[in-house]
């Protein structure tokens, strides 16, 4: 799953939240690394040419994410920018 990681965005003197907002991302949930840490994934940087950046949550051993790994990032989100009228399923 591709991410972007606050922190480093933070370190660059830019908002996170002004970060997304551009036509290509309309708004961006977040979670603390620890959570996908805590069910079997990877976390770590894989910046880009145009995005330094950006991240991974990488799967361990597995094609997909399960079930419970999709439910315990999603009941862990929240949103940095919403999108109105648009709820987390949670």
């Amino acid at each position: 799953m591709s991410v972007d990681l606050k922190s480093s965005i933070e370190a660059s003197g830019v908002d996170p939240s002004e970060f997304v907002r551009d036509p290509k991302h309309l708004a961006a949930v977040e979670f603390k690394a620890q959570v996908p840490r805590e069910i079997q994934l990877s976390v770590g940087r894989e910046p880009l040419d145009d995005n330094p950046h950006h991240g991974e949550v990488w799967r361990i051993g597995r094609k997909r994410f399960t079930k419970l790994q999709q439910n315990t990032l999603l009941g862990d989100s929240r949103w940095l920018t919403e999108i109105p009228g648009v709820y987390l399923g949670r």
